[in-house]
């Protein structure tokens, strides 16, 4: 049926009203919004999270996109921007079996600092995710500057004797090269 949403989601819809929002100076709780499960990605499913995260705390670095399943949590950094939200279609990509934690920077949206260097954000970003995985083996995963904060992240766990199963790096440059 023409225009019916099929469970999918109104997605394009969804990225033009977020567009408005932050042309407006509406900064957005990414934390917040997949705490509620924005599960269909459209513009009624983002204003019912946007109201049920008004007045919360400060965001937390950690992003459930993908709660559910029997597997090793994966844990993504945010790439350059701070956000998480591009990671969705990854997580369903994965399957349900597949838990799925976003760590997204703070201060973009003007809430915190921001933190001013990779380590900084690695030993927060460890420290969050520690919080719903205690022990490793730990899985990592980023795409830029995200891979970049995955491989400290990576060294940091290394350091204190913590196992990393994977890390893996898409699109993502060495310091050196940077």
């Amino acid at each position: 049926m023409p225009g019916a949403d099929h469970g999918q989601g109104d997605r394009l819809g969804l990225l033009q009203t977020l567009g408005k929002l932050w042309t407006c100076g509406v900064r957005i709780d990414w934390s917040g919004l997949h705490d509620h499960k924005l599960e269909h990605h459209t513009p009624r499913g983002l204003a019912t999270a946007l109201s049920k995260t008004r007045g919360s705390a400060r965001p937390n670095a950690l992003v459930p996109i993908q709660t559910g399943g029997s597997r090793t949590p994966l844990f993504c950094p945010h790439p350059f921007g701070g956000h998480v939200l591009l990671y969705t279609p990854l997580a369903k990509a994965l399957g349900t079996e597949q838990p799925f934690f976003g760590l997204q920077a703070r201060g973009p949206n003007g809430e915190a600092r921001p933190h001013l260097s990779i380590p900084e954000m690695a030993r927060e970003y460890v420290e969050a995710m520690k919080s719903v995985q205690i022990h490793g083996p730990y899985q990592l995963a980023g795409l830029s500057m995200g891979g970049s904060i995955a491989w400290d992240m990576a060294c940091q766990l290394h350091i204190a004797g913590d196992k990393v199963a994977i890390v893996g790096l898409a699109r993502c440059q060495s310091a050196s090269q940077a």
